[in-house]
């Protein structure tokens, strides 16, 4: 702290003192000569309470507090409040000043207020101390009246406000309450899980009918389909009419159709061999290999026979083995010749009566199976006719079925929307009556504070009024 700061403090200090002990000087001057009348006022250290009693006093505030009771002495509303009373307007002290009478008094006026003290005195300086009693008894009623008196209104009327705003809380919160009640009674429960729980299984029960409501969809288009077809294929029959896809599958499961499709290709290989001069060549030389090797077997036949009797077993097979062996070769032998050139042309023309017999036959069977084709699909068609009815029932069936499933969905999705919004609006009021609940118990414990605090005595109070000795 600086040297200037301290001469400052020490010179207010100073100053300090000298004013109260001026003040007490004129105090006692004033009562040793009889000129001054005054009243004592007591000032409590703190705001009497009956709630909280072991708080501790606060000396600044409680100095702030006396210096405002001090200024308050000498308010122009509390000289007002003095003057209007006709005890004191009609003293001659008070109508000789007449208009000014205010400014007189206020200057009249003299407060001792030791800020150690719970007492205050406030009086005036005059000779006539009858009168001069009169105006400062007066004083300390208006006083009284209009801060003491005015600030215990102040606080009625704060507790009048407070608990209007509690009452309507309290009303809101019950209503809330009401509110909460009638949603829960439309949910069916009071409680949030409960409730919960309950909007799931209605959401599952939703899921499953429009899982039902998609195979009804499903079933209907399959039936719708398997009609169509029928009629289809009724149309069909009645005009004779038989597509290519139906004629190949039905050739294709004849077996003489096969095989004459078997045959007719292995002509036409042949047919193809023969032109190119491969088939004759390969079966001459075949033939030729074929007489050579029965040669052969004659040859090793006859040396067999060398040195066997003609009666014996073994004579007889080689003789039989022989015999074979020579028709083999004179078949053989004969082939060889039916092969040369010059039968090359007739066997081309075999290969090609062989294929026109054929394909003949082919037509023939496609005819057959094609007849047979069309009336197995007039007897189908006729088997139709009688399943399109039964379809159509099905299908019937289905789509009434889908009807109710449609409306039941309707329903329960308008349901799962209303728990939605229960649940939803019951969260919310649950929220809110808990948040207006704590303000309605913060409120009540204040009002049952400010309750008590009522009877609680003043602050300030005459402790003794002035008189004249």
């Amino acid at each position: 702290m600086s040297m200037k700061r301290k001469h400052l403090l020490l010179i207010m200090f100073s100053v300090g003192i000298l004013a109260c002990g001026i003040g007490i000087v004129i105090w006692r001057y004033s009562a040793a000569t009889g000129k001054g009348t005054f009243l004592v006022l007591q000032v409590k250290l703190a705001d009497p309470t009956v709630w909280s009693a072991n708080e501790k006093p606060d000396r600044e505030e409680f100095e702030r507090y006396k210096r405002n009771l001090e200024a308050f002495a000498k308010a122009p509303f509390v000289i007002a409040k003095v003057l209007s009373d006709r005890t004191v307007s009609e003293l001659p002290l008070v109508k000789q000043h007449g208009p000014d009478a205010a400014s007189w008094l206020a200057d009249q006026i003299v407060v001792n207020n030791p800020l150690d003290s719970e007492l205050m005195e406030i009086g005036m300086l005059d000779s006539d101390q009858q009168q001069a009693s009169v105006i400062v008894n007066a004083l300390g009623n208006a006083f009284v009246s209009e801060i003491v008196e005015k600030a215990r209104t102040d606080r009625l009327v704060r507790r009048d406000n407070l608990e209007k705003k509690f009452r309507a809380y309290k009303s809101n919160v019950q209503r809330k309450a009401q509110d909460l009640f009638t949603l829960n009674q439309e949910i069916g429960t009071t409680d949030a899980e409960t409730a919960k729980t309950r909007r799931r299984i209605e959401v599952a029960d939703l899921e499953a009918l429009m899982q039902s409501r998609a195979e009804s969809q499903k079933a209907i288009a399959e039936l719708t389909l398997k009609i169509e077809l029928a009629k289809a294929m009724i149309g069909s029959a009645e005009k004779g009419n038989v597509s290519d896809a139906q004629m190949d599958e039905a050739i294709a499961k004849d077996p003489q159709i096969m095989q004459a499709v078997n045959d007719l290709n292995a002509l036409r290989r042949e047919e193809r061999e023969i032109k190119n001069g491969t088939t004759t060549d390969r079966l001459a030389a075949e033939a030729d290999r074929a007489e050579l090797q029965a040669e052969l077997q004659i040859a090793r036949g006859k040396h067999k026979l060398e040195g066997l009797a003609d009666s014996s077993s073994e004579y007889k097979a080689a003789k039989s083995e022989i015999d074979l062996a020579e028709v083999d070769r004179k078949f053989w032998s004969e082939k060889a010749a039916n092969l040369s050139e010059q039968n090359r042309e007739k066997a081309k023309l075999r290969i090609r009566n062989a294929i026109a017999s054929v394909e003949q036959s082919m037509e023939e069977f496609r005819n057959t199976d094609r007849q047979k084709l069309i009336d197995a699909i007039k007897r189908e068609s006729e088997q139709a006719g009688a399943n399109i009815k039964a379809l159509e029932l099905q299908r019937d069936l289905y789509m009434k079925r889908l009807d109710a499933t449609t409306q039941d969905i309707a329903r329960q999705a308008e349901s799962v929307q209303k728990l939605e919004k229960f649940n939803g609006d019951a969260d919310q009021l649950r929220i809110e009556i808990a948040q207006l609940q704590n303000v309605v118990n913060e409120m009540g414990n204040t009002l049952t504070k400010w309750n008590i605090e009522l009877d609680a005595g003043d602050r300030v109070m005459i402790r003794e009024k002035a008189h004249s000795d």
